[in-house]
C-alpha cells in the first residue's frame, strides 16, 4: 500500500466538485500563492513559501533536483504553520528551502520561474507573487 506522500498529484482537470460545494465560476481553474524569503539560523537559506498542495511541490521539486543535478544540490519541502484563520480552521502553507545553489549558473528568480512553470505544467492552475507582507496576511 503506498504511503500518502508518495503518490503523485493529480489535477482537478474535469471540474468535478465535492458534494455539497457550490460550483463556480472558475471551477477548473485553481489558485495558488508564492513568495521569496530568506531563512535559516543566520538568514542564509534562501526559501519560497508556497499556499499549495504538498503534492503537487513534491513532483515539481523532485522533477528540478534531478534535472539540474549539479546546480541544486536539493528542496527541502516542509510544512508550517500560518497565523492566517477563517471558520475556526487553521491553514498551512509550505516552505520550499532551496539547498546549494549555483548562483554562477542560476539565480534564485530564475529558479522560482522554473518551479512555478513546472506547477502550471501539472496543474491547471494560476499561481501569483505576493509580497511578503501581503502573502503573510492573505
Amino acid at each position: 500500500m503506498p504511503r500518502l506522500f508518495d503518490l503523485p498529484y493529480i489535477p482537478n482537470r474535469k471540474g468535478i466538485q465535492q458534494r455539497h460545494r457550490n460550483l463556480s465560476k472558475y471551477r477548473m481553474l485553481h489558485r495558488f500563492a508564492y513568495t521569496e524569503t530568506m531563512s535559516g539560523l543566520k538568514d542564509d537559506i534562501p526559501t519560497l513559501l508556497f499556499y499549495a498542495p504538498f503534492a503537487l511541490l513534491k513532483d515539481t521539486c523532485e522533477y528540478l533536483c534531478r534535472m539540474m543535478t549539479g546546480s541544486v544540490e536539493d528542496m527541502i519541502i516542509t510544512p508550517s504553520h500560518s497565523c492566517r484563520r477563517k471558520n475556526g480552521k487553521i491553514y498551512w502553507r509550505q516552505e520550499v528551502q532551496i539547498i546549494g545553489l549555483d548562483t554562477d549558473f542560476l539565480s534564485m528568480e530564475s529558479l522560482s520561474q522554473m518551479i512555478i512553470h513546472r506547477m502550471e505544467t501539472i496543474c491547471n492552475c494560476k499561481i501569483r507573487h505576493y509580497r511578503l507582507e501581503t502573502f503573510l496576511n492573505l
